[in-house]
């Protein structure tokens, strides 16, 4: 640990290190699906933070265009990715990889997840400032299952953020999951995407905004339309309705993120109206696009001027002197400052 904090120590993460204040970082959510809670650091850049606690026999599936690393709390459940089923257990953790479909299914008892979102620039920038080998983090794609040291990391990385710690050990729990994660060694399992289905996603991510047929989809990877309903559904899990709108949502998700409009993202991401973004993002994530921007995700830090700086330090100057001139006036001093 102590080598890893002289790593995070040299690191350049666009951190703030005072407290932001007067600003709402975390959203908790009751509505169904189960409970919700989005958060994020207004002082990191790219990365944020999902806690979900999903009752019996509830099922929840999510697509993103960032590295997830999930960590099982307490329950039991299935993962579901590609076709493929992993049993979840309390301490299991999984990695899932950008644009890769997944399903959590809680079994007989509540099943409670957490998640830590890193962008994939802020990961790939982290790799090489500690040096690592790129071409294994090329690798990373689709859903990995982590073995124990790994999990633990992403357990207590989460920890160390929710226990409001210093900068210095939230960046060093960090610095140490993402060293694991870039070791080839590290990932035990992988499932790999579906060419087909990858040729699918990138023509709807080139086409949100249109209406898209389903025969059109099935010409691209030269199939039938009823055969292309049922290949694709068996390569990913989900009908492909579902799947446009997963998509769609995810679309929408970085644009709020972004900052862009509500009504804006809903156009942009290929809804009819706001409220129709509205209907299916909170049945999706559990949260409206409201309370959604409300967490924050990705805030950059404030540009910091030569010009601010000389201002603040001014106006600072000048309630000083007008509180020294105070204090000599109520002593009965004459005034220092000469009259205007």
């Amino acid at each position: 640990m102590a080598n890893t904090v002289r790593i995070a120590d040299r690191l350049r993460w666009n951190v703030t290190l005072r407290e932001p204040t007067g600003t709402r970082t975390e959203y908790v959510s009751a509505s169904t699906p189960g409970s919700v809670r989005i958060r994020a650091d207004p002082r990191f850049e790219g990365l944020a933070f999902e806690q979900v606690a999903l009752a019996p026999g509830e099922v929840r599936t999510r697509l993103h265009d960032d590295y997830a690393f999930v960590v099982m709390r307490s329950g039991s459940g299935i993962i579901n990715s590609g076709g493929t089923e992993y049993q979840a257990h309390s301490g299991s953790g999984f990695l899932s990889c950008p644009d890769r479909l997944w399903t959590a299914w809680a079994g007989s008892d509540a099943l409670c997840y957490q998640t830590i979102h890193l962008s994939p620039h802020k990961l790939t920038t982290l790799a090489a400032q500690l040096e690592l080998p790129s071409i294994q983090l090329a690798r990373l794609s689709g859903v990995h299952v982590l073995d124990s040291e790994t999990s633990e990391a992403a357990r207590k990385a989460w920890a160390i953020f929710e226990a409001r710690s210093s900068v210095l050990e939230r960046v060093a729990r960090l610095v140490e999951l993402v060293a694991m994660v870039a070791s080839a060694f590290r990932l035990v399992q992988t499932v790999d995407d579906e060419p087909r289905v990858s040729q699918v996603r990138t023509f709807l991510q080139e086409h949100l905004s249109e209406h898209i047929e389903i025969s059109r989809l099935a010409e691209i990877v030269s199939l039938s339309r009823c055969h292309f309903i049922r290949v694709f559904h068996r390569a990913v899990g989900v009908p492909l309705h579902r799947y446009v709108t997963l998509v769609r949502i995810c679309h929408a998700e970085s644009l709020l993120r972004a900052g862009l409009p509500i009504a804006e993202a809903a156009d942009s991401a290929g809804f009819y109206d706001q409220s129709h973004l509205t209907r299916y993002f909170r049945r999706i994530l559990g949260v409206t696009p409201g309370q959604y921007q409300k967490a924050r995700f990705f805030r950059a830090r404030p540009e910091i001027t030569c010009e601010k700086v000389m201002a603040y330090r001014l106006r600072s100057g000048e309630k000083l002197l007008l509180h020294w001139a105070k204090l000599r006036s109520a002593r009965g001093y004459p005034s220092c400052i000469c009259p205007q």
